[in-house]
């Protein structure tokens, strides 16, 4: 946000309290009620305690929230959209290799590829399967990967 002059108002709030300790606020269903009665009419949701889609909280902002907020009668906004995360977005993924390769240390004057060295991962190309049932997976067979030729 500092980066972009702060152009665009933000709030944060705070989620998954579990026991009876004093937890950090406002509590995020607060805070979107709070927005709606105020009269935001769409609230973007962006988790950001996790770089990568995680179950309670999406199930807790898609799904308990708006449910909670309209059994109550309460105000909520007529758009209301939960942001996924990085997740294995390609530039997050590149972004994270740079930042590995930076930090190895490698014996003598041998340094790391650059990332586009590598092979590159094509959704349409998938052929790594699951060894138990068979089905396509999600993932990069980087044996195969590693056996294609790389630019000197």
């Amino acid at each position: 946000m500092t980066r972009r002059g702060h152009d665009r108002s933000f709030d944060t709030a705070f989620q998954s309290k579990v026991g009876l300790s004093k937890w950090l606020t406002p509590a995020t269903r607060d805070e979107v009620e709070r927005l709606a009665e105020a009269g935001k009419e769409a609230i973007p949701m962006v988790p950001v305690a996790f770089v990568t889609d995680h179950v309670e909280t999406s199930y807790e902002l898609a799904l308990e929230i708006p449910e909670e907020l309209e059994e109550e009668g309460a105000a909520f906004p007529d758009q209301y959209e939960v942001i996924p995360g990085l997740n294995s977005h390609p530039r997050f993924i590149e972004a994270l290799a740079d930042v590995a390769a930076g930090q190895l240390e490698l014996p003598g004057t041998q340094t790391p590829a650059p990332w586009s060295a590598h092979p590159r991962y094509k959704a349409s190309g998938r052929t790594v399967r699951c060894h138990q049932c068979e089905r396509i997976v999600e993932a990069t067979n980087w044996a195969e990967a590693s056996k294609s030729p790389r630019p000197a």
